[in-house]
């Protein structure tokens, strides 16, 4: 099966597991439970079937079906339905369907592509109900896609002290307010757990001689770079989407003002205090940061 229809397959699969965690009987049965009971029964039987064979026969992805053939935990971790009420707001949604469009999409960066953004904004609140995490959360890719060619893409610059916010924040602000004094289109927003993520929008399909030339200029401003994160170095590199919960903390990763990042408290990015407003993600989603790159004016 082609790596599209295996992730549309997924995709699907995943909605309807937040259908019926969010609905109840309202969803239909798992497809593939039922057909891994079938399998099992007619091997049982003693049919010499081959998983590849049975999987031809039904048209369903080998990969998944032999992974749901596995054991199943006992419990599954459901996310906090107080987190999920989260995801039902129309501005989350929004804002989340917006900034997936072109990228690839995950329900956690460990896990694997099910897409290329949202196929609606109503999905965000299913997709986040099938998380196996306590707070649901969303990432997608640095770079954006038209179909697989590269259109434009993120840089990002972390400076990243484990726990400690205010050291994170005291490092990261040179960069902050240097590209906000250079005219720079760039975003800033708080990680949800400890750090800030600056991030700088480019368009074109050079990014790899581009991240290596914005973590150079990053390098000569931030303090502490011994612990500026240097992974932004592909496009395909997954980071936590704007508006999306930690799976961790259950804080908003939260894009922020110039005047929120200096008067930042971890409490402002709490579900029920955080103001969700799509405009603030404009000066990545249409800007262009190459001109800067490139020593032009912006």
């Amino acid at each position: 099966m082609p790596a599209h229809s295996a992730k549309r397959e997924a995709y699907y699969h995943l909605l309807t597991i937040g259908r019926r965690r969010l609905h109840g009987g309202e969803a239909e049965a798992d497809p593939l439970a039922s057909l891994a009971e079938e399998f099992q029964a007619r091997r049982a039987g003693g049919e010499k079937l081959s998983v590849r064979a049975f999987c031809r026969e039904h048209k369903v992805p080998q990969r998944q079906f032999e992974a749901r053939l596995r054991p199943q935990p006992a419990a599954t971790r459901e996310p906090d339905p107080s987190l999920l009420a989260y995801y039902q707001r129309p501005e989350v949604q929004q804002a989340l369907y917006l900034w997936a469009q072109g990228r690839r999409l995950a329900l956690h960066y460990t896990r694997g592509v099910v897409g290329l953004g949202f196929r609606a904004s109503e999905d965000v609140a299913l997709l986040a109900a099938a998380c196996n995490t306590k707070a649901p959360t969303f990432h997608a890719s640095v770079g954006r896609y038209r179909g697989a060619r590269l259109v434009s893409f993120d840089l990002v610059a972390e400076v990243d002290l484990k726990g400690d916010w205010q050291a994170c924040f005291r490092a990261t602000r040179p960069v902050v307010h240097g590209l906000h004094g250079m005219g720079v289109p760039f975003l800033v927003k708080f990680s949800g757990h400890s750090s800030a993520h600056v991030i700088v929008p480019c368009r074109g399909a050079s990014y790899r001689e581009a991240a290596e030339e914005f973590l150079r200029r990053v390098c000569g401003s931030a303090r502490s770079t011994g612990r500026l994160d240097l992974s932004f170095r592909h496009p395909q590199h997954f980071l936590r989407m704007p508006y999306a919960l930690h799976e961790r903390t259950g804080l908003v990763s939260l894009p922020l003002t110039l005047q929120e990042y200096d008067a930042f408290t971890p409490e402002m990015a709490r579900p029920e205090n955080v103001t969700v407003d799509p405009a603030r993600l404009a000066p990545v989603l249409s800007g262009d940061g190459r001109g800067w790159l490139l020593g032009r004016a912006p």
